[in-house]
């Protein structure tokens, strides 16, 4: 019996940790959140800078993977 009850608590205190994991990482990531939104309002040429240099180098990665698939 006295293994169970261990077994609960450490169930329990890993639910409670996980728990104030989860909030902080929702907390992160809304701030993180708020922070491009303001970059993007403030450097609008920059943010569609960046978002075209992502999507050329994602494009290139899969332009590359489809390349080596097909030998």
């Amino acid at each position: 019996m006295k293994k169970d009850s261990n077994f609960n608590k450490d169930v329990a205190s890993a639910k409670k940790t996980a728990k104030a994991s989860l909030s902080d990482a929702k907390k992160k990531l809304l701030k993180a959140e708020k922070d491009v939104e303001k970059f993007v309002e403030h450097n609008p040429k920059k943010a569609v800078a960046i978002a075209v240099g992502i999507g050329a180098a994602i494009g290139a990665a899969i332009a590359t993977i489809a390349k080596h698939s097909k030998k």
